[in-house]
């Protein structure tokens, strides 16, 4: 009985007795709220819970170790899917790998690839040529020939024309030529405007006559009339200045109601010099007849005007419409 009771009462005190020495003996900095007086009785222990690192789960180590996943895989496609843009950037990866390591296999692959591109640019020549030989606006020939004999004749049929609008213009109008007397250019001027004048063919001579902005004429001539203010008016700057003036009137009331067109500032040093300018002068000032116009602009043959291509209107959802607009705007052009 007393041996079970010492058992009962002894059991604290054993355990107090194993516990206050450890607690003295370690004495963590941390657990100063725990000392040993003489109410202590170890209750704080009970649901004491020491820390532990948390371990990775075997799923989670698992994933550590699992390496990216690699893009999916892109599809070859098509060639006739693929692009122009793309087909170049083809052609220029596989000449960098083949120039920079010419293996067998990085040579072999770049010129396969070259030649599958020049397969393909080959199928569209022949179908752009088979087009361009039934549509007269796409045949470029219809414009103006380019071999030899068809410059020639285009040459010849444009040299006709200018002969042609400087007889027009000469019939209604003529030349002002502006000198001075120090001008060694004007001197060197006047032989080719008395050419132009005195030329031996079916056209009408151009009348001119000389302007003198210092009241004197250049060595060797003397027919000539000083200017009275017109050089400073018509905005000239230098001298020998030729000046077109269709249907010349005389000032009424001291009042000028002419029109003055400007062919040329500086000398022109030859007589088919000279009579192209006129021409450019008439055809830009609509003087001259439309047929020669026409025929003065042969190299602009099947070239849609400035004024036809600013109106005209294409949508770009409707590609199938753009041959019939042009053709439209093409018409009166051949």
């Amino acid at each position: 009985m007393q041996f079970s009771n010492f058992k009962r009462q002894g059991r604290g005190a054993f355990c107090l007795l194993v516990l206050l020495p450890l607690c003295f003996m370690t004495q963590p900095s941390y657990a100063q709220g725990f000392s040993a007086g003489n109410d202590y009785s170890g209750e704080e222990f009970q649901n004491y819970i020491p820390y532990t690192t948390r371990q990775a789960t075997k799923k989670e180590l698992g994933k550590d170790k699992q390496s990216p996943k690699a893009p999916p895989k892109e599809e070859p496609k098509s060639l006739k899917d693929w692009t122009p843009k793309e087909l170049g950037q083809l052609w220029e990866s596989g000449r960098d790998r083949a120039v920079m390591n010419p293996t067998d296999e990085n040579v072999r692959a770049y010129m396969y690839s070259q030649d599958i591109i020049l397969d393909v640019a080959t199928r569209y020549a022949e179908k752009q040529m088979e087009i361009v030989k039934n549509d007269p606006i796409l045949n470029q020939s219809n414009r103006i020939s380019i071999s030899n004999s068809g410059d020639i004749d285009a040459k010849r049929l444009q040299g006709k024309a200018i002969e042609v609008a400087v007889d027009e213009m000469a019939r209604k109008g003529g030349l002002l030529i502006f000198v001075d007397s120090t001008c060694v250019f004007c001197a060197h001027q006047l032989p080719i405007l008395d050419a132009l004048k005195n030329a031996s063919n079916p056209w009408k001579p151009m009348e001119y006559l000389v302007v003198s902005i210092d009241g004197k004429a250049p060595s060797g001539w003397k027919n000539f009339v000083p200017d009275n203010g017109l050089f400073k008016k018509l905005k000239l700057s230098i001298t020998p200045s030729i000046v077109y003036v269709p249907n010349p009137t005389a000032y009424r009331d001291g009042e000028d109601t002419n029109q003055y067109i400007v062919v040329a500032q500086g000398e022109i040093e030859h007589v088919d010099e000279l009579s192209k300018r006129i021409a450019e002068v008439g055809i830009k000032s609509r003087i001259v007849s439309k047929q020669v116009m026409k025929d003065f602009d042969i190299w602009n043959r099947g070239v849609a005007s400035t004024k036809d291509l600013g109106e005209l209107k294409i949508n770009p959802d409707i590609p199938n419409a753009i041959p019939g607009l042009v053709q439209a705007i093409k018409k009166n052009s051949f």
